[in-house]
């Protein structure tokens, strides 16, 4: 929780949204206890959804915002970074002393990743005749017989600035806890040979999961029997579910029978502050700190099958269809400013100790030799796309209707607020919606994604961005959708 000792610099994130507070109304008639229960009872007629329940958790563990006691802001704004394999890297010296280090993480996890939606499609054929033809501008030469690939369209729809709306610029939640991969998976009876289908799975296969699902990383992969479901159908040979044709309802409301996910139950760990400590106590040569990016809230998958069915519908048909999102920017990694450090990340002096095989000898030494120093591959930074934070002074057993009246006198106190926000009950009472959903995303680009399709267009989109007053301004022909930011920062044991 948030408390005002841990506000954030006026440079680097506003006020906290509004948070549940423990002000809880204590009936002192008969009449008044009867009007709890009553709006009790009718919250407990309309809770909110099982499937969507994780939009409502928060991470176990919180590390605080920038605030007082934090490194002045002209420091932490003076490291440079180097942009390489989509991440941020920097060798600045100052990064060696743990309390700038420390902030300096804290400040770049209110940056968020850059999110890409791209759509391909494309088809082979055979020419019958030798030919020049110009593709994007450039003349090439077509060979009789020679089966060429044939791109028939290539955009992006940028929604980086679903991460940056300005009504949710200050939801951000830090986390100073990450569960391991081991805690999240059971194990066989004693005697007997696990099945494929009970085999550990990776991390990649996890967290590809849950960002197709829209979950957050505290939330225990044990209580997804719908992640158990699919991958014993990848296992069977079956698609998933959710992979083929989609109706908005089924992007937006997904299956309401569905178990709730509690979150994981963190054991204690260091915390954020202590890994950049011992980062700074370790003398390896080749150490690094990494703070990963995550973005949840969305159900993607779900998302993708809807663009290819929009795709279809135009009546293009092509077995090399794809539909992904990209991400840029999605890491930070700091590293030792010495000469060594350099050249291995230098990717010319990387590719000739490859070549001469002298790398895979450095990798042992890093790993082996107390001064080749270790990957401090801990944080993680999540950033939700939607997200259900509760009302100012709500209380459970509030119902929606009491807290609509109240709206008005809410946004004096709280300018913050979105305006007409969807209400939703909720655990801690009356939630409101910071975000978008996803229908409403997909609805707002189906029919241009179908234009682009037909005109078979190459290049990006950006079509939607937030002027200093918050009002949306339209410009050029990419596409960009504003919805909410929600940030959450973890670390992971070693």
């Amino acid at each position: 929780m948030v408390t005002s000792d841990t506000k954030s610099m006026s440079s680097l994130a506003p006020d906290s949204p509004p948070s549940y507070d423990s002000i809880l109304p204590e009936p002192s008639t008969a009449s008044g206890s009867s009007a709890v229960a009553a709006a009790a009872a009718t919250v407990a007629d309309h809770p909110a959804p099982k499937h969507i329940q994780h939009l409502f958790s928060s991470p176990p563990n919180a590390e605080p915002l920038l605030g007082k006691g934090s490194t002045p802001y002209t420091q932490v704004s003076g490291i440079t970074t180097h942009v390489k394999w989509g991440r941020q890297v920097t060798f600045d010296p100052r990064l060696q002393n743990p309390a700038v280090l420390y902030d300096w993480i804290r400040a770049q996890a209110l940056i968020p990743p850059k999110l890409k939606l791209r759509c391909v499609g494309a088809h082979f054929e055979v020419p019958q005749r030798d030919e020049v033809v110009q593709d994007n501008g450039v003349t090439r030469h077509r060979r009789k017989g020679q089966t060429e690939r044939v791109v028939d369209f290539d955009f992006f729809i940028d929604v980086s600035s679903a991460l940056d709306h300005p009504e949710t610029l200050a939801n951000i939640q830090l986390r100073a806890g990450y569960q391991r991969l081991e805690t999240d998976v059971g194990v066989t009876d004693v005697g007997r040979t696990e099945t494929s289908q009970e085999r550990t799975p990776s991390a990649e296969e996890v967290n590809k999961w849950r960002f197709g699902k829209g979950y957050p990383g505290w939330v225990d992969v044990r209580s997804m029997p719908e992640f158990w479901e699919d991958r014993a159908a990848k296992t069977k040979g079956k698609a998933p579910r959710h992979t083929g044709a989609i109706s908005l309802r089924d992007v937006e409301e997904g299956d309401t029978t569905q178990a709730p996910h509690p979150p994981v139950r963190f054991a204690d760990t260091p915390t954020l502050k202590a890994w950049c400590e011992a980062y700074c106590r370790d003398q390896g040569r080749l150490k690094s700190f990494m703070m990963r990016k995550w973005i949840w809230g969305w159900e993607m998958a779900a998302l993708e099958s809807a663009v290819k069915t929009a795709i279809i519908s135009t009546g293009y048909q092509s077995n090399e269809l794809k539909v992904e999102w990209e991400f840029d920017d999605n890491a930070v990694e700091v590293r030792p400013p010495n000469l060594l450090s350099r050249l291995v990340w230098d990717t010319p002096v990387w590719l000739m100790l490859f070549v001469a095989l002298l790398y895979p000898l450095i990798w042992v030494w890093q790993r082996l030799h107390p001064n080749g120093g270790a990957p401090y591959d801990l944080a993680n930074a999540s950033y939700a796309l939607k997200y259900y934070p509760p009302l100012p002074s709500t209380f459970p057993g509030e119902s929606v209707d009491r807290a609509q009246d109240r709206l008005p006198t809410l946004y004096k106190l709280h300018p913050e607020m979105p305006p007409n926000p969807h209400l939703q009950p909720g655990p801690r009472g009356v939630h409101y919606l910071l975000g978008r959903k996803e229908g409403g995303w997909f609805r707002e680009w189906e029919e241009r994604i179908r234009m682009a399709v037909r005109m078979r267009y190459k290049g990006s989109w950006w079509g939607r961005r937030w002027g200093m007053s918050g009002r949306r301004v339209w410009t050029g022909t990419r596409g960009v959708v504003g919805t909410c930011r929600s940030l959450c920062i973890g670390t992971r044991t070693r």
